[in-house]
């Protein structure tokens, strides 16, 4: 009796231990595995045990699951052959979803530093996936890509090791906004870098030709005047 008592405690405790699901710890063990070693499957495997941990709604705003999700999202982006998902625009909300989540999280600074690193990263595949889109003429493609990076940028400065806005990623989606002929996007974008003081007049120039164009000709005097007395020595228009 005593021998069966003590199978069934064992064979119990088995039962347990796997129906307990994915954890963090066994993703991001997968992931140093696959750092030593690339290998999709293993990738993939992480992805999966992922996706089970977070289908448990209280897991959704797990520190260590977030800093796993970071780690493979950075690795994946990273991939050789990694390619786009077709719904791209839902990706790169995920990413930053993720990434923002993750920084809100971790409330004691324990993965502050490798998030960063990792968001560094992801924001400079958004940014070359976007620049290939751009010069190939499709700003319509490229936008989303250099938006996206806006969007980190911003996730660095709301939580940052140090607040420094990113002002060339800022100025890329202003600019990609302005040629697909998005006012309202390249507006937003032009005036953070007047907001930011930006060392390039065309910036200024830019974004009061929009206003004028929008019929807003008080907010593009403002800019004009801004303009005059940042870069003095310029011939005015």
């Amino acid at each position: 009796m005593r021998f069966l008592c003590i199978s069934f405690f064992i064979l119990y405790s088995i039962i347990a231990t796997y129906g307990q699901g994915s954890t963090p710890d066994q993703v991001l063990s997968l992931l140093d595995k696959y750092s030593s070693s690339p290998d999709i499957e293993v990738l993939s495997k992480a992805k999966e045990m992922l996706d089970d941990f977070f289908t448990d709604d209280k897991n959704r705003n797990d520190e260590d699951g977030l800093f796993a999700k970071v780690r493979y999202l950075t690795y994946d982006i990273s991939r050789e052959d990694f390619e786009l998902p077709d719904d791209a625009i839902l990706y790169i909300e995920d990413i930053n979803s993720t990434f923002r989540k993750a920084l809100k999280q971790d409330e004691k600074c324990i993965y502050r530093y490798r998030i960063h690193k990792n968001l560094y990263t992801v924001k400079s595949k958004l940014l070359e996936f976007g620049r290939q889109y751009y010069e190939a003429i499709d700003y319509e493609q490229a936008y989303p890509f250099y938006d996206g990076a806006v969007s980190l940028n911003q996730t660095q400065i709301d939580f940052p090791r140090v607040i420094t806005p990113d002002t060339t990623t800022i100025y890329t989606a202003a600019a990609a906004a302005y040629s697909m002929k998005n006012d309202e996007e390249a507006i937003k974008h032009f005036q953070r870098l007047v907001d930011y003081e930006y060392n390039r007049p065309e910036v200024y120039d830019y974004l009061i030709r929009l206003y004028r164009r929008n019929k807003f000709d008080v907010k593009a005097k403002k800019v004009e005047i801004k303009k005059k007395k940042l870069f003095p020595e310029l011939k005015q228009n």
